[in-house]
């Protein structure tokens, strides 16, 4: 099992075979093979990166004179003895994990993977030579591979030449052997140790960088800055991720793509809404216009999107007799999805949705005006962010201690809605507080916000089940065991939605307490000893008291 590897540069462009017959001499090698090994490599990741971001590569690769391809995941964190999944021979790349025989492997990249599809993010033709150091027993100690890699950028007639390298692998348990051959390799002439990455060169050849994608807001911003500046900043990186997400969604990649997409319009909406003076009036109300029907547009969609995902979950919800019932419904979901689809491309492709983007990148890419006409724009947005946070965590607050065991499902509704405006700022201006301190206050409102997210999509699935029924019913279904199904299927939510109605009590006493206070005001700059100066604020401070929000 390799535990390390270490890469060197080949300066010249000798032969493969002449740099195979040096390095035999000086590490006291035996070439394996006295012919090049033609060697096709696809590296596979997700559209974010997910194997990239936890250290690991995922190759797909295709040798000459063997049928199928090789899927090696690789765990390239330098040193690391973590054992790798075994290597598994397919006959077509995989798109999801599904698409894999259960196993080791199947069960790191599932883990892993989640919800996305697997991506070829880069190719390379690479020209091969091994070599192994061996032991008395001719048993490989140390393994050698020349290399001589071509980027194939995807589209393109002509390869892109990576260079000639060797990689140094070791095995557990020879490390002496490897140190050994690593000092021989550092006295060769023309052979240097580099830190280049041919999965980073090859991607990089395809217009894209390793880790360019991220659904998080990754804005830095400055206390000093205006207010305006800063908005503009982050409502511009929601826009990037909205177009980024284009393309999968009308393809259809995996579900994230619409997802990314639509939590880029929540947040634009969510700051538009939380910072109304830091634009002109008639600006915010055009583009919350635009961004709203977005997101109007792409909810049908989405909706079928998390039916078709927690189908299995659901289906295996019910009684075993009952299961195989649900197929019509599937199908029912497929062909709805299909239709969906087609609109939301129509959508995508009008002119009403290209003006959109246009117009609102010009906006936020023009020069700050001078004299700007909103009140808050030039204020420093440090200040600002201080006011907005702290006021929507304490009308969050007010909120949910109103909620009593008889309000509707609409008052834990806008609570929801709350607490997603509150998540929003918190993500969108942490670059202005300590990374300790926000994601402290992030995990405390992920405890509430999951219960009322839970809450809320049962409460919506069941009355889509519903609906559904009713579509099916007009559309000529008649057998009454799917309907039987599906009448179950809406009372398992409906337990689960008084499950969920029962803990939010619990829920939110947790988050309500004079600790998660003290966090958001150290956070915010709040001052108590100051509040009780005020006499507005001491007034506030003694209503909130009655009712337990500080002590």
């Amino acid at each position: 099992m390799t535990q390390e590897a270490v890469i060197y540069a080949l300066d010249s462009a000798d032969q493969l075979t002449n740099w195979a017959e040096r390095i035999a001499i000086a590490t006291n090698a035996k070439i394996l093979s006295s012919h090049e090994e033609l060697v096709d490599i696809t590296f596979l990741d997700s559209f974010d990166w997910l194997f990239y971001s936890a250290g690991v590569q995922l190759l797909a690769e295709s040798r000459s004179g063997v049928d199928g391809k090789k899927i090696l995941l690789r765990w390239v964190s330098g040193g690391s003895s973590k054992r790798s999944p075994a290597v598994l021979y397919l006959d077509r790349l995989p798109k999801t994990a599904a698409d894999l025989p259960t196993g080791q492997m199947y069960d790191c990249i599932n883990k892993q993977l989640g919800f996305r599809s697997l991506l070829p993010v880069a190719s390379v033709h690479s020209r091969q030579i091994k070599l192994a150091i061996l032991d008395k027993e001719n048993k490989t100690r140390c393994r050698l591979i020349l290399e001589h890699n071509y980027a194939r950028p995807r589209g393109h007639n002509r390869s892109i030449d990576l260079g000639c390298r060797l990689r140094l692998e070791a095995l557990l348990g020879y490390e002496k052997v490897f140190n050994k051959a690593s000092k021989s390799l550092g006295k060769l002439k023309g052979v240097r140790r580099t830190q280049d990455d041919i999965f980073k060169n090859a991607v990089i050849v395809t217009g894209r960088t390793p880790g360019d994608y991220s659904s998080k807001i990754q804005v830095h911003l400055l206390s000093e800055w205006r207010v305006d500046r800063a908005c503009r900043e982050i409502l511009l990186a929601q826009l990037n991720q909205l177009e980024k997400n284009i393309e999968g969604t009308i393809a259809n990649t995996d579900t994230e793509f619409l997802h990314d997409l639509r939590v880029a319009i929540r947040r634009s909406r969510a700051l538009l809404s939380r910072m109304k003076n830091a634009f002109p009036k008639s600006i915010c109300h055009r583009f919350s216009k635009e961004l709203a029907w977005v997101g109007e547009i792409t909810t049908p969609l989405r909706d079928l999107d998390v039916f078709m995902i927690n189908f299995p979950v659901n289906r295996d919800s019910l009684v075993p007799e009952l299961r195989a019932n649900l197929a019509p419904f599937y199908e029912f979901l497929c062909t709805h999805h299909k239709a969906e689809q087609a609109v939301l491309i129509k959508h995508f492709n009008s002119r009403r949705f290209a003006n959109f983007r246009t117009k609102w990148r010009a906006y936020l890419e023009k020069p700050l005006p001078i004299r700007p006409r909103a009140g808050l724009s030039t204020k420093p947005i440090g200040e600002v962010a201080d006011k907005r946070i702290w006021k929507t965590y304490r009308r969050l607050i007010r909120e949910g201690k109103s909620i009593t065991p008889d309000s509707p499902a609409e008052d834990l509704h806008e609570l929801r809605k709350t607490c997603k405006k509150l998540r929003y700022l918190l993500e969108a201006f942490a670059s202005l507080y300590s990374k300790k301190e926000i994601k402290k206050i992030i995990n405390s409102l992920k405890i509430l916000q999951e219960n009322l997210g839970d809450f809320q999509d049962l409460y919506v699935q069941a009355t889509k089940l519903r609906d559904f029924s009713q579509v099916m019913s007009e559309e000529g279904e008649t057998r009454k065991e799917v309907f039987i199904a599906i009448r179950a299927l809406i009372k398992n939510m409906l337990i689960k939605k008084k499950l969920a109605r029962a803990e939010f009590a619990q829920r939110f006493s947790f988050f309500a307490t004079a600790q998660v206070e003290k966090e958001f005001r150290r956070l915010c700059r709040r001052d108590i000893s100051r509040d009780r100066k005020d006499p507005k604020k001491k007034k506030e401070l003694k209503r909130n008291k009655t009712v337990g929000l500080t002590k």
